[in-house]
């Protein structure tokens, strides 16, 4: 298969959704925000912590364009075919639980890795905000489910997307939720992070038609994030799984297949 994607990878793609094929891709990183969260980290006083969040997502939303976050009024799709249920990632609850999780665990595993407690704090705040996930798909769909809203002084309507935070603690939230949540604390961090969205999937014990998912770069080495599939296997330098999604290659964990299964069915048949 001729390569899309090579060694621009990152100016193509850089903080915008890009598609090729089944795949959607929105990556991005925000310069400067690692030492930021490492200013506020400091800040014991939690409301004055609070606000200074406020001020890197309101920066963070204002660059969207640059590094790939989800701003607040950003509506986010639920299906890879763009239907009608979407939310917004507007609960800065998310963000204020998570710096107090990644504080109570840098105290706690004090020899643990950075990358590593950062990872496992950004798993604690989603499931933690989300709960366990209860196989309630219709109640996931009813919660993102877009409203038509007509308006009195014109002869106009738009749809408009439900907030994520009608989904917390009901375990109805799949993997888009999961997953743009983790997209956004990635980057929040300084990681360079790509959220991962297909609909070209294969998996042994369900019958998904998408999946989203997401990968960040760990000092130039790619570490995959499926915390709904709780899932998150490494990769070597040099390795990029993300160009390779994109370029058409089959991706598979396990028995899994994550993403182009139906070029898989073609190079099957081509044997």
């Amino acid at each position: 298969m001729e390569e899309c994607y090579s060694a621009n990878l990152k100016s193509r793609i850089n903080g915008r959704s890009i598609a090729v094929g089944s795949s959607n891709v929105r990556y991005g990183k925000q310069e400067g925000a690692r030492e930021k969260f490492e200013a506020i980290l400091k800040i014991e006083n939690r409301d004055v912590r609070n606000h200074l969040i406020d001020e890197v997502l309101d920066e963070m939303g204002r660059n969207c364009n640059e590094n790939g976050f989800f701003p607040d009024d950003y509506v986010v799709k639920v299906d890879a075919g763009n239907g009608g249920h979407s939310f917004k990632l507007d609960d800065r609850s998310i963000y204020y639980n998570f710096f107090d999780t990644y504080k109570l665990m840098q105290d706690k595993y004090v020899d643990k890795s950075p990358n590593l407690l950062y990872r496992n704090a950004i798993i604690n705040t989603v499931q933690n905000y989300f709960g366990e996930y209860n196989g309630n798909h219709e109640l996931r769909q009813s919660l993102t489910e877009e409203k038509q809203v007509f308006y009195d002084d014109k002869d106009d309507f738009e749809f408009v997307s439900p907030s994520i935070s009608k989904q917390k603690g009901l375990g109805c939230a799949q993997c888009v939720e999961r997953a743009s949540v983790a997209h956004n604390l990635f980057l929040l961090g300084g990681y360079e992070s790509y959220y991962v969205h297909t609909s070209s999937v294969k998996f042994k014990d369900s019958d998904d038609k998408g999946h989203a998912f997401c990968f960040v770069n760990f000092d130039d080495s790619f570490k995959m994030l499926d915390i709904s599939m709780k899932r998150s296997p490494g990769f070597e330098k040099g390795e990029n799984p993300v160009e390779d999604i994109l370029n058409g290659k089959p991706f598979i964990v396990g028995e899994d297949v994550y993403a182009n299964y139906a070029n898989l069915n073609e190079e099957i048949s081509e044997e």
